[in-house]
């Protein structure tokens, strides 16, 4: 895995898209999160949830400078949740995740209100899935809340797209940008709650998907082209299948 300086540059996203969250009012929509600094666009839930049983862990002081840390735990080119939101080194991938936000919105047939309100009336358990992250302000709530919407919509969107041959496309990345993230999205530290993401996509609509299509198939298929150690055993398994 490359370190920041080294990656691969990143392709411009599209534009002109008209922007979904200025549906959302003002005072509970962080919108810097949303736009970025400069203020610009570039079925029932799971009632076992408990969000202190399971934590997304930072790396103990003592630890964080042995050989290599970087490589394990630091992202190379994008952020997922809090922890390295805001990192100056990763803002290239930042700004193109408004319109893969606004388009997994749109191409999943679900409105910025109602996914953010979701988030909303959850963010105090989703908080505490951080070992080292306080969200005790309404406007430290009303930011984390946005961070999920975001980095959540951007995720399922890259998931759904990288799975597919055309995907790349679609998405608008190189390779290289592709490998970088897939990468990033397995590191440690870069995580989002599974929560979220159930949340985000449990009415999502995608007209060119059956009734089965689902989220944890596509994770599946993303962990088996990340790792080749898995897709390994996924050809085996389906070898054997075949016999």
């Amino acid at each position: 895995m490359a370190d920041a300086a080294d990656a691969s540059p990143i392709t411009p996203a599209p534009t002109n898209t008209k922007s979904m969250a200025s549906r959302v009012s003002a005072d509970r929509f962080d919108t810097c999160v949303w736009y970025g600094p400069d203020g610009r666009a570039s079925s029932e839930r799971n009632n076992s949830f408990q969000s202190g049983s399971l934590r997304i862990p930072r790396v103990p002081v003592t630890l964080r400078y042995i050989l290599n840390y970087p490589r394990w735990i630091k992202p190379n080119v994008i952020s997922i949740g809090p922890y390295y939101y805001g990192d100056k080194y990763l803002q290239e991938v930042q700004k193109l995740k408004y319109q893969h936000a606004e388009n997994f919105i749109r191409e999943s047939q679900q409105q910025i209100n109602e996914l953010y309100q979701k988030i909303e009336n959850e963010i105090d358990d989703l908080a505490m899935c951080y070992d080292s992250y306080q969200a005790t302000s309404e406007d430290d709530k009303k930011k984390l809340a946005t961070i999920f919407l975001l980095d959540g919509c951007f995720l399922l969107r890259f998931i759904y797209y990288s799975n597919k041959e055309d995907g790349i496309n679609a998405l608008n990345f190189t390779n290289h940008d592709v490998t970088y993230i897939r990468q990033d999205l397995f590191l440690l530290e870069n995580q989002l709650p599974y929560q979220v993401l159930k949340l985000l996509f449990e009415h999502a609509n995608f007209e060119a998907e059956s009734k089965d299509f689902s989220m944890e198939e596509m994770i599946k298929d993303l962990s088996y082209l990340t790792s080749p150690c898995l897709e390994e055993n996924r050809k085996e398994k389906h070898r054997k299948e075949e016999k």
